[in-house]
């Protein structure tokens, strides 16, 4: 219900360059243009558990058009999650 109408493409779950595992669940939504049409976007949702008790989520949206542009610095920010001892 975050993001109604995600059509999930890919999802996995990997331990980053840190060793923190994370889920990747990445898909693409619409939402409307006040015309009748479609503005396309993308989602990419991370999961992981700072601590065994807890899960925390990031959502990172944008416009499917910059998808190029964004996706590699979303993916080196997923890359850079650590976790504190």
């Amino acid at each position: 219900g975050v993001l109604p109408g995600l059509r999930v493409r890919t999802s996995s779950i990997e331990e980053n360059q840190n060793g923190v595992p994370v889920m990747v669940i990445k898909g693409r939504f619409g939402l409307p243009d006040g015309q009748g049409g479609s503005i396309p976007f993308t989602a990419i949702l991370v999961f992981f558990k700072p601590t065994p008790t807890s899960v925390t989520r990031i959502t990172f949206t944008y416009m499917q058009d910059f998808e190029a542009q964004i996706e590699p610095d979303v993916n080196a920010m997923i890359a850079s999650i650590r976790l504190s001892k």
